[in-house]
């Protein structure tokens, strides 16, 4: 069980002191371990938090502004970045085909696949068949090479474009990192080292990592996922939810355990951060044009998915994704008003008496409404349920505890009842205007 006392520091500007109120609250409710918690308004920092412990067993050492997380998909956003990077520089087109720049990529009823239809999970591409066995875990985890070959030679699972949308788990992160590098003419760095260089670097006191991108000397930094106590079987499954799991594991050659490793480079799922560079990054997207121009950025957001269109793979949840890879605004995040960002994990959650099965959709918002909207936090007293502060960027990190679910991730955790699950590295932005 957590200590009585519970470390928070860091700083809340005047009038959001509750927010630090509520942060501790989180750890006091036992729903949360280490977490930390960074919120832009009106350009400005307001909230800067830190709070909790590093190591689940024996709460000797604390959860700070500089312990790093793994984030999962939410690092799909950073990608996205990376991509309108590319736009920008005229290396890409969202509406050129993908074969122009990777003419492999063309076989299989491919050829006409453009930029922004892989980008907006339209492609069809979302598992590999191996009939023939030829993956090992290796692939997967050291080097890419023949996962992309596969990739290329991929039949899609459904019309490209025409046939509507499903989220590509893992196959995103290979499509897009092969893509960048096919475009990086002169160096032909990795998804990590693109972003590392172009994107981390250019901000500034901003640190984001993929995999083996991150240096020896801070791998003690980084905070450890923790191993689910049991896996779902497979059997008696639905064909659907044996293609989610082929999915989501990429044929099961993903397992939990390797991914804390930060020797492994997983585009796809493991980014290392922490939330005050994340904000950073989603700041410099929306409140400057250190990285991309307002222009760039809107191209990069404009909605390519059919309203209410459902998504193929996730159960047929409605969800919205722009032509330039962000996830939009949706029935998931409707009270957020017009926003941008990408979620991270969804997790089905084994408590320890009974399998409560549960998903919570965790997210990195930026949002573009005019109105004011709701604070994604409270407690049971509801103390700012119906605040009237419009929040800019939310970017949190956090561990999970053993009741909850297998690893820790950067994310905004939206349940009905508005309540901040702290086991979430979030990231969350406001925009008045574009």
């Amino acid at each position: 069980m957590f200590d009585e006392e519970y470390i928070v520091s860091g700083h809340c500007a005047v009038s959001w002191e509750v927010i630090r109120d509520l942060f501790r609250q989180n750890f006091i409710d036992h729903l949360d371990i280490g977490a930390t918690l960074c919120i832009y308004y009106q350009e400005k920092c307001v909230v800067d938090l830190a709070g909790g412990w590093f190591d689940f067993e024996n709460h000797t050492r604390p959860y700070t502004h500089d312990t790093l997380q793994m984030i999962y998909s939410t690092g799909k956003g950073v990608m996205a970045t990376a991509l309108a990077l590319c736009v920008q520089r005229g290396l890409l087109d969202y509406e050129e085909r993908i074969a122009t720049y990777w003419p492999e990529f063309g076989q299989n009823g491919k050829k006409n696949v453009k930029v922004k239809d892989l980008l907006s999970h339209r492609a069809g591409l979302v598992v590999i068949d191996d009939d023939d066995g030829l993956l090992k875990v290796e692939d997967t985890l050291d080097d890419p090479t023949k996962i992309t070959h596969l990739l290329a030679k991929q039949k899609p699972y459904w019309e490209p474009d025409v046939g509507g949308h499903g989220y590509h788990a893992l196959t995103f992160g290979y499509l897009v990192s092969e893509l960048i590098r096919r475009v990086d003419f002169v160096k032909h760095r990795s998804m990590g080292q693109f972003i590392q260089e172009e994107i981390a670097q250019a901000i500034g006191d901003c640190e984001y990592f993929v995999g083996n991108c991150l240096p020896d000397q801070y791998q003690i930094r980084v905070s450890p996922c923790i191993p689910p106590r049991k896996t779902a079987s497979v059997e008696n499954q639905s064909e659907l939810s044996q293609l989610q799991t082929r999915i989501f594991t990429l044929n099961g050659l993903i397992p939990s355990s390797p991914i804390n490793g930060t020797d492994k480079h997983l585009s796809p799922i493991n980014g290392f951060t922490n939330a005050r560079s994340l904000a950073r990054i989603y700041a410099s997207l929306l409140f400057t044009e250190s990285l991309i121009t307002s222009k760039t950025l809107a191209k990069a957001i404009l909605n390519n998915t059919p309203e209410n269109e459902p998504d193929q793979i996730l159960s047929h949840m409605t969800t919205k994704f722009s032509q330039g890879g962000y996830m939009l605004d949706s029935t998931v995040v409707k009270d957020f008003g017009k926003c941008f960002g990408h979620w991270g994990k969804i997790e089905k959650i084994q408590h320890e008496n009974e399998e409560k099965k549960e998903q919570y959709p965790i997210y990195i918002i930026a949002s573009q409404s005019q109105n004011s909207i709701k604070l994604p936090i409270s407690t049971n007293n509801n103390k700012i349920n119906n605040t009237n502060q419009s929040a800019a960027i939310l970017s949190s990190t956090t561990k999970i505890n053993e009741y909850r679910s297998s690893s820790s991730r950067m994310e905004i955790a939206l349940d009905p009842t508005f309540k901040i699950h702290p086991y979430h590295l979030c990231s969350f932005k406001r925009i008045v205007e574009l």
